[in-house]
């Protein structure tokens, strides 16, 4: 049964929280573009200072300190910065809005939308939903809609799940899974939809949520409206536990690190490589991923047949928190030591295509705008 109580204490605490700043969301209307927008949100570790970084255009718009970030993760707009007292919202101002058979791309002032105070451990959004779980496991959603006009609120008819392991949405569901891998679709009546033991990650793709398991992935989509899991299991399993999905928005694979392999979702198949001192990975296409190894070289990967196509020496050592995020025909690395973001085109050769250079230090490297 759904703690009514405990989400409503839980949503009234983020709700006290979070409040419109003087950077908020101005009243200017965003102008729908011709094609994808990209904006690369920077956000440096020690002051929480954040910008918007628009690629076209090569103008940086800072968006003030927000205090000490520990990470950082963003839906394709927004941006959730994660310190050891809550979450501040940034909106990069760039976005798509996909129809199925075809997308609007959208282009606005990037803003400063609110904060969630309180301990969190993540926050997952897409669509009219964001999804905010505590460090205790009690799950909020929020409007997502709301943050463009400013606003940090609970959603219309808001509820969650005491002591989830992870939390996400799926369209205008909310999905959780319990501290013994039980996943579920919470509403009056909770519907059990299988099982993920020792939860991962959660991925948001286009028409689907992934989720890693101990023993593989569940895959959660719609049938006929209703959302349905497919259990895709391992093989042989990898020795360690798998890290953070990496992932492009509009694709269908994901990567993730374990110890010192690379592992490939593509479909029902799972491929692994090895790579040594691998710390980052993303997908370049359904089978080729992308890694950045300690010593800062970048790889691209073809990692069902299990070769390397590519190797480019890129960032100077150490190392630092490194990002790859991935778009259609470029993918984007952060550099701190630097001060700078890499411009990859990954179809080429894994050549350098621009060097951005940056007036915050990109600990921290989320995309916007695909």
């Amino acid at each position: 049964m759904l703690n009514r109580a405990l989400v409503t204490v839980f949503v009234a605490l983020l709700v006290a929280g979070c409040a419109t700043t003087a950077e908020a969301p101005q009243a200017a209307s965003p102008r729908e573009s011709q094609r994808p927008v990209t904006r690369l949100v920077l956000v440096e570790r020690q002051t929480g200072a954040g910008a918007v970084f628009g690629v076209e255009d090569s103008v940086e718009t800072g968006l003030g300190q927000h205090g000490h970030v520990d990470a950082v993760s963003g839906d394709g707009r927004y941006a959730y910065l994660k310190g050891d007292a809550g979450v501040t919202v940034l909106d990069s101002g760039a976005w798509t809005f996909d129809h199925g058979d075809h997308s609007h791309y959208y282009d606005g002032p990037p803003a400063v939308v609110g904060r969630i105070d309180g301990p969190i451990a993540a926050v997952r959004a897409s669509g009219a939903l964001a999804v905010v779980r505590g460090a205790d496991g009690a799950v909020a959603t929020l409007d997502r809609d709301a943050f463009a006009r400013g606003e940090v609120t609970p959603a219309a008819d808001a509820q969650g799940r005491e002591k989830a392991s992870a939390a996400v949405p799926l369209g205008s569901d909310l999905l959780t899974v319990t501290e013994r891998g039980l996943v579920t679709k919470v509403a009056e009546e909770t519907t059990a939809l299988g099982d993920c033991p020792a939860v991962t990650d959660a991925a948001v793709l286009r028409r689907a949520v992934v989720l890693g398991c101990r023993d593989g992935a569940l895959k959660i989509s719609r049938r006929s409206g209703a959302p349905v899991a497919q259990s895709i299991p391992f093989v042989e399993p990898p020795h360690e536990a798998l890290g953070p999905f990496g992932f492009r928005r509009q694709g269908t694979s994901l990567a993730a690190v374990a110890g010192d392999e690379v592992w490939l979702l593509n479909g029902r198949r799972w491929a692994s490589m090895r790579l040594p001192g691998v710390v980052a990975v993303n997908t370049a296409d359904a089978d080729t991923v992308l890694a950045l190894s300690q010593d800062g070289v970048l790889h691209a990967l073809d990692v069902a047949a299990g070769v390397h196509t590519g190797r480019l020496e890129l960032l100077d050592t150490p190392v630092g928190t490194p990002v790859i995020e991935v778009g259609a025909g470029r993918a984007y690395v952060n550099d701190a030591t630097a001060r700078a973001v890499h411009e990859i085109d990954y179809a080429n050769g894994l050549r350098v295509a621009r060097t951005h250079r940056t007036t915050v230090v990109p600990d921290f490297l989320v995309a916007a705008g695909w």
